[in-house]
């Protein structure tokens, strides 16, 4: 159990120093997929199904290992990192007014003070 939050607080410190440069960058536009190279597209295709099959390999050895206190603690470990993440979402958009869309291969911004033009 102490190994899922010793990640989730290390996502946590992660995400905290570097979710503002990562959001500006969404907001100028960078990872809409107009505005992406095809290496950048192929990532973002791949990043979930990838990171899938890690978890399940990483699953798999702890089940194998007998270690079954360890996958609960990684998944309330996941779990943390995702209420963080969607936490300074929502926070990053309260601050610039703008809603976050992702798409299939696809992360932009909307202003919401324009009414639907991209920002």
């Amino acid at each position: 159990m102490w190994t899922g939050l010793a990640v989730a607080v290390g996502a946590l410190l992660g995400s905290l120093l570097s979710y503002r440069s990562r959001y500006a960058r969404v907001a100028a536009g960078e990872f809409h997929r107009d505005n992406m190279t095809r290496r950048r597209r192929i990532v973002q295709y791949l990043r979930v199904p990838v990171a899938s099959v890690l978890i399940a390999a990483g699953m798999a050895y702890f089940v194998l290992g007998g270690m079954f206190d360890r996958i609960l603690g990684l998944m309330l470990g996941m779990c943390l990192i995702c209420w963080i993440w969607y936490g300074l979402t929502i926070l990053w958009e309260r601050r610039h007014k703008a809603i976050m869309i992702a798409e299939w291969g696809s992360v932009y911004t909307v202003d919401t003070a324009t009414e639907g033009e991209r920002v």
